[in-house]
Parts: structure tokens; C-alpha cells; sequence
């Protein structure tokens, strides 16, 4: 009777699972692609049905077919290798089973710079020589420097300043900075005698008294009355003849001062330009033109020490000449120019007018100087 029992419940339990499943489609199992290290876990192969769900195959190697990530199943044919670029010092090989094959590829070489010359990427080998620097012209604040690798070359040109005045800023002739005048600086005077600049000699008119309702001058405490005796006692004094030493020979040296700034000025812009020439032709007689203003401001040295030299007042511009001539004269003799010392010339003479120029400031403060003794011995 148990046995009847159990035979009958083991058919209704197959009876009601087939029921179960009826009215549902049956569809083929998908194939999802995801990360192998998650598909490969004990519990995912334990559970896995391939031959329900579907292989999930990986790319075939060289060493490997396509293989399933679950079961194992493989597939097909070996993939191809995965060959690596093949450089001066490995031969191409293949990524996955390390075989190797072709030659040597070729060297790749870097191009070459001032810093270097070319070399090889893969193995360092260097071949040819390294490049001339690339210098570019030095500034009146900047050396010469190269554009690639940042080399220096001599130092600043310095700024080459017009003469400018306590009341005209000083321009660089090169590259158009400017420098602010400094104004005058004036001593001296009082209510009746006029003010004058320790700079440049000008004069700033007396004011003249401000006497208050008590008739004191509010500026320098002198009563009307006394003000009025010293005022007839200077309109009465005889005036003194006013000493002509070195007076006109003072303002020859100015304006030859003058001429000679100039000519200095276009010597060294001539060489410039003589250097820039896009050939030895065209420079040639611009360089000429530049040895010619040279030779022109040596002349008018010596005509400056005319004026200068018999007046003892005089001795620091005569002397202060002397060295701006010795500067300039050497390079002032050039008289030919060939192609292959062109440039080392043309760079004496640009040389010479820029050290003629630094003495310049100094030249027009022994004029001055001797400018200032000159009025104060009247």
C-alpha cells in the first residue's frame, strides 16, 4: 500500500512541473561579453551550462584557438601573431610567444642642433656635427642670444642717448627709450637777482619783493626803504666788462660737440646697416660711407682742440677729445674692404663709433664745467 503511495505522488509531482512550463517560448541562449576574471570564479563554472546558454569564446592567438572561458570548448584556427615594431637594436617580434623575425630596422635619427648633433632615438649613435648657433642681434638691454638654445654672446649694446637737456628727455637713438628730464636745478637768487641752473646755466627770473602793509618784504624781511637803496645802489654800479677768455671758444665746442654726436651716430648706424646687407656688394660702400663719418669726426675733433687747447680752462675738453680720437682714429683709416674680413671690419668700425659715443656725456660735462667757471669769473 506505502509502496502505491509513492508511485502515485512522484506522478502528480511530474504531472504539475510539465504543467508549469507550458505557454513559454522557448528562445536560444545569449552570448554575454564580460570581463574574464569575473567569468572565471569557482562559483560561475560550477553553475555554468554551456551547451543551455552558449559558449562564451575569447580571440585566438598564435599559441591559443578561440577557447571558451567557462568549459574549454576551442574552436577554429590559430590567430596570427602580434608583431612589434622592429628598431636598430630588436628585430620585430610578437607579443604574445616572443618569436622574432626580419632584420634590424634602420637607425632614427633626431635632427641636429647647436646643442648636438643628430642621434639615433633607439640606440644614442650621433652622426655629422652639430649645428651653427642661431644668434640674434644683441639689444640696447639683451646680449646676443640664440634662438634654440638660449646661448649668450657678448652683453648689451647699451642705450646710445641723444644729449637732451633739464627740460628735454633723452632719447635712445636705437631703440626709442626715454629718459625723463631731470628738470633744472637752480641756486642762488633772492628777490632782485635771478636763479640759475648748476645744469644747464639757465636763468629763472627775480621774483622781485612782496612787501607787506608794514612795507617788510614777506620773502627776505627787507624793509621798502632798504630795498630801495640796494635797488639804486645796483642800477648805479658801473658794469664790469665781462672777461672774453675762452667765452667764444666755449660755445664753439658746444656746437662742435654737436656735429661730432651726430657723426658718431651715423658711423654706427652705417656699419649696422653694412652688417645687415644681403651681400658683400650691397654692404661695401655702406661701410665705406660709415669709415668716411668716422674719419669726418676725427677732423672735427681737431678742430675742437683748436678752440680748446691754448686755454688753460680748457685743458679737460682738450683732453676728453684726445681719448674720444684715439677710440675712433684706427678704425677711421679703413679705406678697402674685402669679402672675406668684411664683417670683422665693419664690426671695428661700429665698435669704434659706439666707444666714441660713450665718451660723449663726458665731453659735454668738461664744457659745461668750463662753461660754469667762465660766468662765475665775471
Amino acid at each position: 500500500m506505502k509502496k502505491c503511495m509513492r508511485i502515485l505522488f512522484v506522478v502528480c509531482a511530474i504531472l504539475c512541473l510539465a504543467s508549469c512550463g507550458k505557454g513559454k517560448p522557448q528562445t536560444e541562449p545569449s552570448v554575454s561579453y564580460v570581463d574574464p576574471a569575473e567569468m572565471l570564479t569557482p562559483e560561475k563554472l560550477e553553475h555554468r551550462d554551456c551547451e543551455t546558454l552558449g559558449h562564451v569564446m575569447s580571440l585566438p592567438t598564435c599559441l591559443k584557438k578561440a577557447t571558451c572561458y567557462y568549459c574549454g570548448y576551442s574552436e577554429g584556427d590559430y590567430g596570427p601573431h602580434d608583431w612589434t615594431h622592429a628598431t636598430c637594436k630588436q628585430r620585430s617580434a610578437c607579443t604574445v610567444c616572443g618569436e622574432e623575425t626580419g632584420d634590424l630596422a634602420d637607425h632614427l635619427f633626431t635632427e641636429a642642433s647647436c646643442a648636438g648633433p643628430a642621434s639615433c632615438v633607439y640606440c644614442g649613435l650621433t652622426t655629422g656635427s652639430a649645428k651653427a648657433h642661431n644668434f640674434r642681434s644683441a639689444t640696447c638691454v639683451s646680449p646676443s642670444m640664440c634662438a634654440v638654445c638660449m646661448q649668450k654672446q657678448g652683453g648689451p649694446l647699451g642705450h646710445t642717448w641723444t644729449k637732451g637737456s633739464c627740460t628735454e628727455d633723452k632719447v635712445c637713438t636705437r631703440c626709442g627709450r626715454r629718459q625723463a628730464a631731470p628738470g633744472h636745478n637752480w641756486t642762488g637768487g633772492s628777490c632782485t637777482e635771478d636763479s640759475v641752473c648748476t645744469v644747464c646755466g639757465a636763468k629763472q627770473p627775480a621774483p622781485g619783493h612782496d612787501f607787506d602793509e608794514n612795507g617788510i618784504c614777506t620773502k627776505c624781511g627787507k624793509s621798502r626803504s632798504a630795498a630801495a637803496i640796494e635797488e639804486k645802489t645796483r642800477t648805479t654800479e658801473p658794469e664790469t666788462e665781462v672777461p672774453t677768455t675762452a667765452a667764444a671758444e666755449i660755445a664753439r665746442l658746444q656746437s662742435g660737440n654737436d656735429t661730432l654726436a651726430r657723426l658718431l651716430q651715423t658711423a654706427y648706424e652705417q656699419a649696422d646697416e653694412a652688417l645687415n646687407a644681403d651681400s658683400f656688394e650691397q654692404g661695401e660702400q655702406t661701410a665705406k660711407d660709415a669709415a668716411s663719418s668716422l674719419a669726418d669726426a676725427v677732423t672735427t675733433i681737431a678742430e675742437m682742440r683748436e678752440y680748446s687747447a691754448a686755454y688753460p680752462e680748457l685743458s679737460a675738453v682738450s683732453d676728453q677729445l684726445v681719448i674720444i680720437r684715439r677710440s675712433i682714429e684706427d678704425a677711421s683709416k679703413t679705406k678697402a674692404f674685402y669679402e672675406a674680413t668684411f664683417r670683422d671690419n665693419v664690426l671695428k668700425i661700429r665698435k669704434a663709433a659706439y666707444d666714441g659715443q660713450q665718451g660723449l656725456p663726458k665731453l659735454v660735462k668738461a664744457i659745461t664745467a668750463a662753461e660754469k667757471a667762465q660766468k662765475a669769473s665775471r
